[in-house]
C-alpha cells in the first residue's frame, strides 16, 4: 500500500482543497457537467446532490455506488486496496494514517497510524508492517534521497519496491533486509505470468524477467510522462500526459494499446474522460475502467469504440480522486478522494471481495456491565455505590507488614567445579573458558522446598522426558509423556504386565539397553510403507548391515500383536558403523541414565545418518520395491533409490554478478518436499495417525497414537498437533504426502532362501572336517510346516552386558565368532571353553550372528515347531519372535501353577533315567533330551488322561523337595542315552 499514489503526478497537486469543509459552504455542481452521467445520485432543488438507494439503480453487469464513508474529513486519501485474504477494504491516506473496513456495509474494524502476516505501507522514505489489528512487526527506514512511490509483490516473502529514484530495491520479508538493487528506477509495477512491466517517468514501458530484471522489451510510444498502465492477457493498456504550452501537462484522452503478441501497438482508444487510472477487469470480457481524477469513469472494450453512454460519475463532492482499485474478485471498486472519502462500487447488491475470503477476527464485546444509574432523590442512597478517590491517610487493610514487603537476595550458586579446575587467577581476577554447560544469562531460582542441584539442572528444561520423571518445579509433564521403565521381579519379565502400558495391536519397543533413545526414530522408519518394504525386501552378505538388521525388526513387528520387541540386533550392528562412533551418535550408559545427552540434536543427527546409510546400503540391492513413476536422477547415482527419491530433491544455486553473467551450481540437499502435508510429531515417542488398514487390523485411519518406548496410548488430533515448547520440543517433523505410497509397490517377499541351510564355510582356520559335530542338510532334506526340531542356545557374558548365543542342533552347530572382549565364557554352564570364539585358534565351526539368525528365520518362516527348554529366554536373547503355536518348552510341559520350574537336568534324570550336563554342559545334548521329553509328555497325555499328567507331576515335585531338587550322584539306571537313539533332531 503506497500512501503517495503509484504515480509522480500525484504530487504535483497543491493541498489546497485538503481542508474540511463548513456548513453551507459545499462548492456547487460542475455546469459543464452532463446530468445523465449521474449514476447513483439525484440532485435536489438546490443543485445539491443527494443519495438514492441502490436499488433504484442496480442494473445487471453494470458498477454502481454501494456505499460511502469519510476516513478522516479533509484528508486525501491516497492509496486504497483491498484484503486479498479477508473481506477488508484498506485505505492511507496522506498523514500516514490506515484504517480498515469491513464488507460491503464498510464498518470499521481497526484504525492506526502506519508509519497473516500483515499489512505492508509504504511511503516516500520507510516500509512498515502492521498486522490487520494495528501491531507493528517492522519498520524499515530507507536510505537518505529515497522517493518511494509503489511496490510488488513477486512472491510469499519477497517484494519489489520502485520510486522517483533511479534504482529499484529488492525486499526480504523473512529476513527484513535488502536484497538485491536494480537500475534504472520505475515508478509503476505490474506482474503478469513470468514477466514483469515497468513504468517510468519519461513514459517507457519495460518488460523484463522477473528473476533477474533483465530488459526484455520497451515499448517507447509517449512523448511525455506516464500516468497508469495495466496488463490481461495479450493487451497492455497505457494513459499519459501530453504536453500542453509552457511546461503544462494535460491527461491525453487517446489510450495506447498494445499488442504483446507481435510487440506493437494497435489502433488507440479514444475515450470521454481524462484518464488519471485504468485496469482490467475481466468478468465477463476484458473490458477496461478509465478514471478521471474529477471521478468520471467510463468503462469500454481495449478493442472497440468507447460508448458515451459508459460513462459513471463517483460522489466526490467536489473532491478530487487521488486512488483507486479493484478487488480479486471483480465484484468491487473503491475509490478515495482528497476530502477523505472511501466510496466502494459494485455490479451487485451482495459482493466479495475475494473467492475464498478467510474469516476475520472481530475484538470480543466488552464484558463489563455499564455503571447502574443512581436516584439521586432516595434519601436512604448508601455512599459506597458513587465512585471517588480514596483520601484517607490510614493504612489500608491489603497493606503488606514492612517485614513481609522486604526484598530477600538469592544465594548465589556454587561454582562448576570444571570452572574451578581450568581458572586462571591474574591479580584478583580469575579466567576460565567458557564449559557451555549452562544458558547464557540465566540463573534458576531456589524454591525453599526443594534443594536444588544446579548440576542437574543447568542444561534449563531437559530435551527428553529422561531425567525429569516427577519433580514439580520444572514442569508438570503428564505421566504418559516421562520416561518408562521396566521394574524387574525375581521372575525376570514374567510377571509384568506390558498390557497394562499398550492396549493397542502396534508393538512397542524396549527401553533398557544402551542406545535406545533410536527406538522413537525406528517406529517412525515403521511406520513409512515404502521403507519398510524397502528393507524387508533387502539382504545381503555383510554382517553389520544396518538395513538388514531393520528389515528383522520390522518383521518381528509385523508379527507382533501388541507384544513388546527389542531392537538389540540392531543396535549392536549400529555400535560397529565407525560413522555413528565419529558423530557421537553411540552414548554411553552414564550419559543416558542421567539425561546429561542432548537427545534432540542427537536424533536429529541420528535420522540424517541412518537416512544416509540406507541409501548406501540399499543402493545396488533393491528389489521387488522398483519405484513405478517416472526415473530421475536425485542424489547422483541415485536413480534406484528409494531413500533418494523419497527424501532427495534437487536445489540450484545461481549467482549474478553486476555484467549479467550467471554461474549455477547443481546441489543435493535431503530435505523434505512440502507438498499436501499430513502432520506428525516427536517427542521422546512418536504420535501419528494409524498406518493402512491391511497392515494393521482392528484400527481406523483418524485416531492418533502416541509411541513412548513400550507405552502405546491412542491420544485426540488437538493434543498430536499441539506443541508446550516448555516441555514438549519436536525434534524432527517429518510431512507425508496424501496417497504418497501409491508410487511404490509395498510387496514384501521374502528374501530369505533354504540355500541358508546348506553347507558353509567355517570362519575358524584350524577347524577339520574329523572335527565336525553336526550333517548339514541336503535340498532334499529341507524341514517342512510342522516338523519338530530340538533347539538349545548357550551364552556368554560380554563386556558390555549382553549375551552373545552359541545354537548346536544336530544339523546346526554354530559357534558365533565376536569381535568383543569376553568377561566370564561360564563354561559350567555353557560348555564354551576359551579360544572357542577366536578364528584363529577355534576348531569349533564358527560363523557370524547373521549367518545362524538367517537359519532360524528360515526355519520359523517355514513353519517347523521347536523344542526345548527355556525357549523363551532363548529367543529372546538370539532377537527371534515365535508365535506362540510354534514353541513347545519343556520347562512348562513338567509345572504346575504357583510351583518352581524345574530344571532340565532334574527331569531327565526323573523321566528318561538320564545324567545330563555332567562334567560339560553339552547344547547338543540338551536338545536331544528336550525332544525325548516332549514325547514321553506325549506318551503321558495320550487319550487325554490328563488327571494322569497331573498325578505324574505331583509325584514329581515331591520327589524333587525331598532331594532338594539335586540329582543323586549314583546313576539310577543304565538309561544314559544311546547316540544312535537319540541322533535325529528333525522329527
Amino acid at each position: 500500500m503506497n500512501f503517495d499514489g503509484l504515480d509522480p503526478g500525484m504530487g504535483e497537486y497543491a493541498p489546497a482543497l485538503h481542508g474540511s469543509l463548513e456548513p453551507g459552504m459545499e462548492p456547487s455542481m460542475d455546469p459543464r457537467l452532463n446530468p445523465v452521467l449521474l449514476q447513483g445520485v439525484e440532485l435536489n432543488p438546490d443543485g445539491f446532490t443527494v443519495a438514492v438507494p441502490e436499488s433504484v439503480h442496480m442494473m445487471e453487469g453494470m458498477f454502481s455506488e454501494l456505499h460511502s464513508v469519510h476516513a478522516e474529513v479533509g484528508v486525501p486519501v491516497t492509496a486504497t486496496h483491498f484484503d486479498l485474504q479477508e473481506e477488508l477494504l484498506w485505505m492511507g491516506n496522506h498523514r500516514g494514517h490506515g484504517m480498515s473496513f469491513f464488507g460491503p456495509t464498510m464498518g470499521r474494524y481497526s484504525s492506526f497510524q502506519s508509519m497473516e502476516t500483515g499489512v505492508l505501507f509504504l511511503s516516500k522514505s520507510n516500509l512498515k508492517c502492521q498486522t490487520r489489528g494495528g501491531l507493528v512487526m517492522f519498520d524499515y527506514l530507507m536510505e537518505e534521497g529515497a522517493d518511494m512511490h509503489s511496490l510488488l509483490m513477486t512472491g510469499n516473502n519477497a517484494m519489489l519496491m520502485g520510486g522517483l529514484q533511479n534504482y529499484v530495491l529488492e525486499f526480504d520479508l523473512n529476513t527484513v533486509q535488502q536484497t538485491q538493487r536494480y537500475s534504472p528506477g520505475v515508478a509503476i509495477m505490474r506482474q503478469y505470468n513470468r514477466f514483469l512491466f515497468c513504468g517510468n517517468i519519461s513514459g517507457k514501458v519495460s518488460l523484463c524477467d522477473l528473476r533477474t530484471f533483465k530488459l526484455e522489451h520497451e515499448f517507447d510510444a509517449f512523448s511525455s510522462s506516464l500516468s497508469d498502465f495495466d496488463v490481461h492477457g495479450n493487451l497492455l493498456a497505457a494513459c499519459w500526459f501530453s504536453s500542453r504550452g509552457m511546461n503544462e501537462l494535460a491527461c491525453d484522452r487517446f489510450l495506447m494499446v498494445f499488442d504483446l503478441r507481435m510487440m506493437r501497438t494497435v489502433t488507440p482508444l479514444q475515450v470521454h474522460v481524462d484518464p488519471l487510472f485504468l485496469c482490467f477487469i475481466p468478468t465477463y470480457t476484458s473490458r477496461l475502467a478509465i478514471i478521471s481524477q474529477t471521478g468520471q469513469c467510463q468503462f469500454c472494450e481495449p478493442t472497440g469504440l468507447a460508448n458515451l453512454a459508459d460513462v459513471f460519475h463517483v460522489n466526490t463532492v467536489g473532491q478530487l480522486l487521488m486512488s483507486f482499485d479493484v478487488s480479486s474478485s471483480k465484484q468491487a471498486l473503491v475509490f478515495g478522494d482528497s476530502g477523505g472519502g472511501v466510496h466502494l462500487w459494485s455490479d451487485a447488491p451482495e459482493v466479495s471481495y475475494n473467492g475464498y475470503s478467510q474469516e476475520t477476527e472481530f475484538a470480543l464485546p466488552c464484558l463489563v456491565d455499564s455503571l447502574p444509574q443512581l436516584d439521586w432523590i432516595h434519601d436512604l442512597l448508601p455512599l459506597s455505590l458513587i465512585p471517588m478517590p480514596f483520601t484517607s491517610s490510614e493504612p489500608l487493610l491489603s497493606d503488606w507488614v514492612t517485614t513481609q514487603a522486604t526484598p530477600s537476595p538469592r544465594r548465589a550458586p556454587p561454582v562448576d567445579p570444571e570452572i574451578l579446575h581450568t581458572m586462571k587467577t591474574v591479580g584478583f581476577v580469575g579466567y576460565a573458558p567458557n564449559p557451555h554447560t549452562r544458558p547464557r544469562d540465566q540463573v534458576p531460582y531456589k524454591i525453599k522446598e526443594v534443594e536444588l542441584d544446579f548440576d542437574n539442572y543447568n542444561q534449563g528444561v531437559p530435551e527428553s522426558p529422561i531425567g525429569r520423571d516427577e519433580e514439580p518445579h520444572i514442569y508438570m509433564v503428564p505421566k504418559k509423556y516421562r520416561k518408562v521403565t521396566i521394574k524387574y521381579s525375581k521372575l525376570g519379565l514374567e510377571d509384568f504386565d506390558f498390557k497394562h502400558y499398550n492396549r493397542t495391536l502396534f508393538a512397542g519397543l524396549e527401553p533398557h539397553i544402551p542406545n535406545a533413545y533410536c527406538n522413537c526414530m525406528i517406529q517412525v522408519l515403521y511406520f513409512l510403507e515404502p521403507i519398510r518394504c524397502l528393507v524387508q525386501n533387502h539382504l545381503c552378505q555383510k554382517e553389520f548391515c544396518l538395513a538388514c538388521e531393520l528389515g528383522f525388526l520390522f518383521h518381528m513387528l509385523d508379527l507382533s500383536r501388541g507384544d513388546p520387541c527389542l531392537a538389540s540386533n540392531f543396535l549392536r550392528a549400529f555400535r560397529t558403523i565407525p560413522e555413528a562412533s565419529a558423530l557421537c551418535l553411540i552414548l554411553a550408559d552414564s550419559d543416558e541414565q542421567t539425561g546429561k545427552a542432548r537427545l534432540g540434536r542427537l536424533i536429529q543427527s541420528w535420522n540424517r545418518f541412518i537416512l544416509t546409510q540406507l541409501h548406501q546400503e540399499t543402493q545396488e540391492q533393491e528389489g521387488p520395491q522398483a519405484y513405478r513413476g517416472a526415473s530421475s536422477s536425485v542424489l547422483g547415482s541415485s536413480g534406484e533409490s528409494v531413500i533418494g527419491r523419497k527424501f532427495g530433491c534437487e536445489v540450484e544455486n545461481s549467482s549474478l554478478c553486476r555484467c549479467g553473467k550467471e554461474t549455477a551450481h547443481t546441489c543435493l540437499y535431503k530435505v523434505p518436499q512440502l507438498t499436501k502435508q499430513q502432520p506428525s510429531h516427536e517427542v521422546d515417542g512418536i504420535a501419528r495417525r494409524a498406518p493402512r488398514q491391511d497392515c494393521v487390523k482392528g484400527v481406523t485411519h483418524q485416531q492418533w497414537y502416541l509411541f513412548n518406548d513400550f507405552l502405546i496410548e491412542p491420544i485426540d488430533k488437538a493434543e498430536a498437533a499441539q506443541f508446550d515448547v516448555n516441555w514438549k520440543l519436536p525434534a524432527i517433523l517429518y510431512y507425508a504426502k496424501r496417497n504418497y505410497h501409491s508410487k511404490y509397490d509395498l510387496r514384501i517377499k521374502n528374501p530369505i532362501e533354504a540355500s541358508v541351510l546348506l553347507t558353509e564355510a567355517s570362519l575358524a582356520r584350524k577347524q577339520r572336517k574329523s572335527h565336525a559335530t553336526f550333517i548339514p542338510l541336503m535340498v532334499s532334506e529341507m524341514p517342512q510346516a510342522g516338523d519338530l526340531v530340538g533347539l538349545d542356545a548357550e551364552f556368554v557374558t560380554l563386556n558390555q552386558e549382553e549375551a552373545e548365543l552359541r545354537s548346536d542342533v544336530p544339523f546346526i552347530d554354530d559357534y558365533i565368532s565376536t569381535q568383543e572382549q569376553v568377561v566370564d565364557y561360564l563354561t559350567q554352564y555353557s560348555g564354551i571353553k576359551p579360544g572357542d570364539l577366536d578364528a584363529k585358534i577355534s576348531s569349533k565351526h564358527l560363523t557370524t550372528l547373521k549367518s545362524t539368525y538367517l537359519k532360524l528365520r528360515f526355519l520359523i518362516d517355514t513353519g517347523v515347531r521347536f523344542v526345548g527348554h527355556g525357549l523363551q529366554k532363548d529367543f529372546r536373547v538370539i532377537n527371534l519372535l515365535v508365535l506362540k503355536d510354534q514353541v513347545v518348552d519343556t520347562v512348562y510341559l513338567f509345572h504346575m501353577p504357583r510351583k518352581k520350574m524345574i530344571s532340565l537336568h532334574f527331569l531327565a534324570w526323573y523321566f528318561l533315567d538320564l545324567n545330563i550336563q555332567g562334567e560339560n554342559h553339552d547344547s547338543i545334548e540338551d536338545a536331544r533330551t528336550a525332544l525325548a521329553l516332549y514325547r514321553k509328555y506325549l506318551e503321558l497325555s495320550c487319550g487325554g488322561a490328563i488327571d494322569e499328567v497331573r498325578k505324574v507331576l505331583k509325584g514329581l515335585y515331591e520327589k524333587g523337595r525331598k532331594l532338594d531338587w539335586k540329582v543323586p550322584d549314583c546313576d539310577t539306571g543304565d538309561g544314559q542315552g544311546s547316540p544312535k537313539s537319540m541322533k535325529l533332531a528333525l522329527q
